[in-house]
């Protein structure tokens, strides 16, 4: 049998329980975490019409203490532009909104189909995620750095 004994464990357990030593640092960096992510993904963003840059959002549990933080859209074409798609035939539902975007000086082109080459992946989410790890590890490593610094006090 293997017995362990920890000093100074109830004023550990007393410490975590009132959340206010580490929540602060725990959600600023989650914070900046998500608000850095977030500008980096819609700077690399394409833009067209605009509506997919700025349906870009975040969000974060609402715990006292979050355990998650994520940046996303909720446009459905969203993953044909990060991951881009292959050649593709387009059967219009709504033929006038085809027509009113393809027609030329407000002449209305009907068209039955559109042989689309494909999308690019532009991976936006991706490679904002990748070239922001050092930055958000940093959001939390300053977060812990602050909680060490309180702990003693």
């Amino acid at each position: 049998m293997i017995s362990i004994e920890l000093e100074g464990l109830d004023e550990l357990i007393a410490k975590l329980n009132g959340n206010s030593l580490y929540a602060g640092p725990v959600k600023d960096a989650f914070n900046r975490s998500v608000l850095h992510l977030e500008s980096q993904v819609k700077e690399r963003t394409p833009v067209d019409t605009g509506r997919l840059r700025s349906s870009v959002t975040h969000a974060i549990d609402s715990s006292v203490i979050p355990l998650w933080g994520k940046v996303g859209t909720n446009v459905s074409y969203a993953p044909m532009i990060e991951f881009g798609t292959k050649a593709h035939v387009i059967l219009p539902r709504n033929k006038k909104a085809l027509a009113f975007r393809i027609g030329r000086k407000g002449k209305r082109i009907i068209v039955m189909r559109v042989n689309h080459p494909g999308t690019k992946a532009y991976r936006m989410f991706q490679n904002a995620y990748r070239d922001s790890l050092s930055q958000i590890e940093g959001f939390f490593r300053r977060a812990a750095q602050e909680i060490e610094s309180k702990w003693g006090k």
